[in-house]
């Protein structure tokens, strides 16, 4: 089976610009289409695509079991948050597809193929594994291998690991570095970490509050002794 595309490439970011400002103008809507405006209308949008999804549990892709008439109404919400999407980029001037393009860039950088497949994480976890593997190749004695698995447990190989965000950290062909390092061992000796730094700070809070209870303890030996030598006795 072909995978799913669009039936129109022609059919250009630009070219609904261009139609939704010619709409906007004949209407005289300008004066309604501020950003702000705009941006509670797309809003409003997306929360009609929701409405379509409400109660339906985990709707599976392709939509199978779905009527015509819903799919219908799920395009037209959908054209109507892109619609939205349109005229708010041009109303502030946003060369969208030019952003949309940087954007997939940056999300391309983030996120390396070799770190990040079969994962949900969110990048900042493996920018975080790739400063530690940085500073282990820096410490690294020339001539030594530095060695980590994925995720699947198995070594990663030197093309995997030299991706554009941690280019630095990969050599030449000549390298004996082998990366990246594995998330949930990462991940295990964070945990330690946590657990050593709270058992640390209570320890120190309990010898903190040894010397007051000690006083106290003396304080109360002392009023003891004061009240038996005053109260007479009875023998």
């Amino acid at each position: 089976m072909a995978p799913f595309q669009f039936s129109d490439e022609k059919y250009s970011l630009e070219t609904v610009r261009q139609k939704m400002s010619t709409f906007a103008a004949e209407r005289d809507w300008n004066q309604f289409h501020t950003p702000r405006n705009l941006l509670l209308a797309l809003v409003g949008e997306v929360g009609e695509v929701s409405e379509l999804f409400q109660w339906k549990g985990e709707v599976p892709v392709g939509l199978e079991g779905w009527s015509a008439e819903e799919r219908q109404n799920l395009g037209d919400e959908l054209s109507d948050v892109l619609l939205y999407l349109v005229r708010l980029a041009d109303r502030c001037e946003i060369d969208l597809p030019a952003a949309v393009q940087r954007k997939m860039q940056k999300n391309a950088e983030k996120y390396p193929a070799a770190l990040v497949k079969g994962s949900s994480k969110k990048y900042n976890t493996y920018r975080d594994n790739w400063k530690r593997i940085e500073k282990k190749v820096a410490s690294s004695p020339s001539g030594e291998t530095t060695t980590a698995t994925d995720s699947s447990g198995e070594e990663s190989s030197m093309d995997d690991a030299c991706s554009p965000p941690v280019a630095n950290a990969c050599k030449d062909g000549n390298s004996n570095v082998v990366a990246p390092v594995s998330i949930s061992k990462e991940k295990s000796a964070s945990r330690m970490d946590k657990l050593k730094l709270y058992g640390f700070v209570s320890v120190c809070f309990l010898v903190g509050l040894l010397p007051l209870l000690m006083l106290f303890l003396a304080i109360v030996n002392v009023f003891d002794a004061v009240v038996e030598s005053e109260t007479p006795s009875l023998m």
